[in-house]
């Protein structure tokens, strides 16, 4: 890209449709933005005259000659130059038969979407003149939605033949400039933006709940969008235009009530939301009408289909709300969502409504004919009505068949000729009268009914292949990935398109990173930098000190972070289902040992390792106080890093065991051997039920000698195997029992909080407060959650010590919302 002043006139940030654009232009194999708009030219036609006439074009619509750029800068840019030369093809197939000119024009428009365009080169249009006979031609705009939207197409149209007519009759064309587009932009920046926002809050504040049809896109969908288009009848198209005339609506009015009733009867809520394209020409900004680039933008549409409203009554108060709307369409969806607070993974909405109404009619040029202009359409959402006015109404659905099934796609075009019928029919009809006239929709392609798109976790077995992050600039952006997706984890190298991402993510993705981190990027990192750790890679590392001990089980919330230690397997993966089931606000890091992964030295004692694990959780929480929680072989950590914390003078806000204590420090003075319980508990089972005590010890002998064998093979065979990575662990699980039993236990001044499980409590020889009772000066206090100790982190039992453990850190802890 050339930057001399000579050739380049306007530099300017692109919106954030045209960032949604760029993103998805290059995500996707095949670029969703290419437009095709095509016209038929019937009579005589001057060939030169028409290529002078679109070159002039370039001059009055500086939009022609600009180009999209984002590699190696920070921001992605529209470019506009001094000129561009706009590339001209003429292809003569008068001598084919109209069979055949069809079946070719069909192959060269395919063959001209694939060829697609160069964005960061100007101009992103070329034409294609196609000679049918002396007096037909066809004449082809390719071009990219990036910068032109269906309203551009008519006035670049409506200019075009008005220069072609005053060059054929031997005239100077004279068309007075659009304001320009840095006129428009400072306009923008005058808004008052709290205004919107009133606006916006007032229309979708309260809602609970988006609308959403099908199937929720899994991580390995792909997107396969199709087209079906229907006719209505003449008669009914007379029919509707009659209605809107003498009821003095529109018919984008009338349109999407008929969808809000679909839509309703689809989803089995009375409470919607869709989207649907406005031109963005409706603001107080002098002649934007004659401003041509991409000032369209989608914007959410709400209905709540009230018992008893009239369908007429409803009509009338979208068109009202519409016109409202007009002042505050150029806000973008990411702003609107965020003003009323909506989680940033969840859609509003996954449908869309275009009244797609072309600036220019047919038209006479002299002796020659404009005529069937029709556009393309793109859209990336999964179901699209699009309504052609004409002498037949025609209604095109844009649908992706993955979520979209046939029987659905039926059910839709009946639904929308029989409502349209049923309206003109009967003008006091009322909502339920029309809500019940449509039958169920088949639900083979389940539709979602709710807001609450279920968080997408992990199951434990798939964990080997996740990769947590090292260092703090990874961890941010695992945060933001994180409530991006509303999924957990996530680890470094999950790719971004693979575990469900789009461009619509991709720019809220953006976003954030700019807000959280400070750090502004072009999308264009993204699809370069798929992964966390590649996109860390590409952005200012301020601070690029690594760990490997951390792994975020959950990094997003609002709330302090919990932090849970390992326990003597090495691992820490056993604490998924907790994180699961603790608030969705809750952040839970959890500490694995050095040696586990790579060739790491292993911790030679509990305080070195302690020393370490304190090291690594103030680069995730920089100040205390702390909360910290073990089990078991994890209870002397967590019971050093309280010492070495109270020793620091540095917060400790809870020390948290669960189900166990080191009860060989202070064993019963009355020493009760495993025999003695087992004889005691035989007792106790022998006075309920004498037969089944005794079928009970048969049968857990006999389980035990069959499992004996096998118990002692897998022990062997784990000792000397020869897999590196079995016998590394097995090295590294005796390190940790060794430096269990090397730890010297000192008295620690604070509390300790025991959560006891109920069947821990009932036993016999349980004694883990009264060992806890000596250690912690500050005092026990005791918690019991139902379940056992064996099954204390499965379900269902986790669920009660999830419950338990949070009420608790609620309770003691003043959360602030970050």
């Amino acid at each position: 890209m050339s930057k001399t002043k000579d050739t380049i006139k306007g530099i300017y940030p692109l919106t954030y449709m045209q960032q949604t654009l760029l993103i998805h232009s290059l995500s996707q194999d095949r670029d969703q933005g290419f437009l095709q708009v095509q016209c038929k030219l019937k009579g005589p036609l001057n060939y030169d005259l028409l290529r002078d006439s679109w070159q002039r074009m370039v001059e009055l619509h500086p939009v022609l000659k600009s180009s999209i750029h984002w590699e190696q800068i920070e921001k992605p840019v529209m470019v506009v130059h001094s000129t561009a030369k706009i590339p001209w093809q003429y292809l003569n197939w008068d001598k084919e038969t109209r069979n055949r000119q069809a079946q070719l024009l069909s192959e060269f428009r395919e063959q001209d979407k694939r060829k697609g365009f160069k964005l960061s080169k100007a101009p992103l249009t070329r034409l294609s003149l196609i000679k049918y006979s002396d007096n037909e031609h066809v004449l082809i705009w390719s071009c990219h939605h990036i910068l032109f939207d269906g309203w551009s197409s008519g006035v670049i149209f409506s200019d075009l033949f008005d220069c072609y007519q005053a060059l054929s009759a031997g005239k100077t064309f004279q068309q007075d400039p659009a304001p320009s587009y840095r006129t428009y932009l400072n306009w923008l920046k005058k808004q008052d933006p709290e205004k919107a926002k009133i606006f916006w809050t007032n229309q979708l504040g309260n809602l609970e709940q988006p609308t959403l049809v099908g199937e929720a896109r899994t991580k390995t969908r792909s997107i396969h969008m199709q087209q079906r288009s229907i006719m209505l009848e003449k008669e009914l198209t007379a029919g509707i235009s009659g209605y809107l005339k003498h009821n003095r609506i529109t018919l984008s009015s009338l349109v999407l009530s008929i969808w809000s009733i679909l839509l309703a009867r689809l989803t089995r809520n009375r409470d919607i939301v869709f989207g649907t394209t406005v031109s963005g020409r409706s603001s107080g900004f002098p002649e934007i009408d004659r401003m041509t680039g991409l000032f369209m933008n989608v914007v959410p549409v709400r209905q709540d289909i009230k018992p008893g409203l009239s369908f007429l009554q409803m009509v009338r108060t979208i068109q009202k709300t519409q016109a409202e709307t007009g002042t505050y369409d150029y806000v973008d969806q990411d702003k609107i969502m965020g003003w009323i607070d909506w989680p940033v993974h969840q859609p509003l909405f996954n449908t869309l409504v275009i009244i797609q109404n072309l600036v220019w009619q047919d038209r006479q040029v002299g002796e020659l004919q404009v005529a069937g202009a029709k556009g393309d359409l793109t859209t990336t959402y999964p179901l699209t009505l699009v309504v052609r006015p004409g002498d037949q109404l025609e209604v095109v659905w844009c649908y992706d068949k993955n979520i979209i099934g046939e029987s659905q796609l039926k059910w839709l075009s009946e639904g929308i000729s029989g409502l349209l019928e049923r309206v003109i029919q009967n003008a006091d009809i009322n909502l339920d009268s029309l809500l019940e006239g449509l039958e169920e929709p088949d639900q083979t392609h389940e539709t979602k009914r709710n807001g609450s798109i279920k968080t997408n976790i992990t199951a434990g077995a798939s964990f080997p292949g996740y990769q947590a992050p090292t260092n703090s600039l990874e961890l941010k952006l695992t945060k933001i990935w994180e409530e991006i997706f509303d999924k957990y984890p996530i680890g470094i190298n999950d790719d971004f398109f693979q575990i469900g991402g789009h461009s619509m993510m991709a720019m809220k993705l953006v976003y954030r990173i700019e807000e959280k981190i400070g750090v502004k990027i072009s999308p264009s990192i993204l699809i370069q930098n798929p992964t966390i750790a590649a996109m860390a890679r590409s952005l200012p590392q301020p601070d690029s000190s690594n760990w490997s001990s951390l792994v975020p089980m959950r990094a997003r919330g609002s709330k302090p972070p919990l932090f849970v230690i390992h326990g003597g397997g090495g691992h820490v993966f056993f604490y998924h289902p907790l994180t699961r089931y603790l608030d969705s606000e809750q952040p839970v890091y959890a500490l694995q040992p050095l040696g586990l992964e790579g060739d790491q030295e292993k911790h030679s004692s509990i305080e070195e390792m302690a020393r370490h694990y304190l090291e690594v959780i103030r680069q995730v929480q920089p100040e205390g106080p702390y909360s910290i929680l073990g089990t078991c072989f994890s209870d002397p950590v967590c019971y050093e890093m309280a010492q070495q914390l109270e020793q620091a003078g540095k917060g400790l806000h809870a020390l948290i065991i669960v189900d166990s204590a080191p009860t060989h420090l202070f064993p019963r003075k009355k020493v009760r051997t495993p025999m003695d319980v087992r004889k005691q508990r035989f007792k106790q089972r022998f006075r309920s039920n004498p037969a089944k005590a005794i079928e009970k010890v048969v049968v857990d002998r006999v389980v035990k000698l069959l499992k004996r064998p096998k118990e002692r093979w897998l022990q062997l065979t784990q000792r000397y195997s020869f897999d590196p990575r079995k016998r590394k662990l097995l090295s590294l699980q005796e390190n940790l029992m060794n430096l269990y039993f090397q730890y010297q236990w000192e008295p620690y001044p604070g509390e300790i909080t025991l959560i006891q499980t109920s069947q821990n409590v009932q036993r016999i020889n349980n004694h883990d407060d009264q060992v806890w009772q000596k250690l912690a000066q500050g005092g026990v206090h005791l918690l019991e959650a139902a379940g056992s100790h064996r099954s204390r982190f499965e379900e269902p039992d986790v669920i009660a010590l999830a419950r338990c453990l949070q009420d608790y850190l609620d309770s003691t802890y003043k959360y602030t919302t970050t």
